[in-house]
């Protein structure tokens, strides 16, 4: 459940970057392909971000939101 409300976040701080492999199937017409891909970039992004302790509590700090711009830089390198 945890990872299902910092999938919701990421959508919300990174649109048009970040967008959950369930929302990507569910309601959108992005290919299986491409979601496939996304499924092991976002395991790893999450991993990293879960492995920090409690996300809600880290992303008000500055250093934390600076990492995870980083996190997402890679992320989109993942999946290009």
């Amino acid at each position: 459940l945890e990872r299902k409300k910092i999938e919701k976040d990421l959508g919300l701080r990174f649109p048009g970057k970040f967008n959950s492999v369930y929302e990507m199937v569910s309601f959108s017409h992005t290919p299986y392909v491409y979601a496939l891909k996304c499924t092991n970039a976002q395991d790893t992004l999450l991993g990293k971000i879960m492995a920090q302790g409690d996300y809600f509590s880290n992303v008000k700090e500055e250093s934390f939101v600076s990492r995870l711009n980083g996190w997402m830089d890679e992320y989109m390198q993942m999946i290009s």
